[in-house]
């Protein structure tokens, strides 16, 4: 699908109503169209995103256009229908994770309101093996470059990862580890 139509789909963003009364008597999920007041996060694709339950907040970064690589910060607020942009987050570290699509963005500590972000491509094609834990503290979320312990996982793009929380870890499934497709 070329980049212009996923862009166009893009525009048109979809939520997913659970009306907790409801949930025991409907056997399906219910999808309304939302209109997010002022600004909205621009189109992009290969964006990583996850959520904070408890801010019912939904967590956007990076991705790419046609023509950039995204290094923004973005947030939708479910509660105010409303997009805000982070530009300039604390850094504990000196720096910010280089803009990167296909990167993979996922819970780790609800409590904290930490999520890690790992791997992805950088604007060069090339695929990065780094991790950064971002906190979304208030008034402004904080990114730290993380140092693991062990076997480091290789450089990878194109990987989903999910938060397993009985063994306080984070899986990741099906990585590419040399740039064969474009972004």
């Amino acid at each position: 699908m070329p980049p212009s139509s996923i862009a166009r789909m893009l525009l048109l963003v979809l939520l997913i109503v659970a009306i907790p009364h409801a949930l025991a008597v409907l056997s399906q999920p219910v999808f309304r169209e939302i209109k997010p007041e002022g600004q909205s996060m621009p189109p992009r694709y290969c964006h990583s995103s996850t959520t904070i339950k408890r801010w019912s907040l939904g967590i956007f970064y990076g991705g790419r256009s046609q023509d950039e690589f995204f290094t923004d910060l973005w947030t939708y607020s479910i509660v105010s229908n409303q997009w805000t942009v982070h530009p300039e987050p604390t850094v504990f570290t000196g720096k910010i994770p280089p803009g990167l699509c296909w990167s993979c963005l996922s819970a780790w500590d609800e409590a904290a309101s930490s999520s890690l972000l790992m791997g992805g491509m950088d604007p060069s094609g090339r695929p990065v093996s780094s991790t950064w834990l971002l906190t979304y503290a208030q008034p402004k979320p904080y990114w730290q470059q993380m140092v693991l312990s062990g076997l480091s996982p290789p450089a990878r793009f194109g990987h989903s990862c999910a938060q397993c929380l009985a063994a306080e870890s984070l899986l990741s499934f099906t990585a590419v580890s040399t740039a064969q497709t474009a972004c």
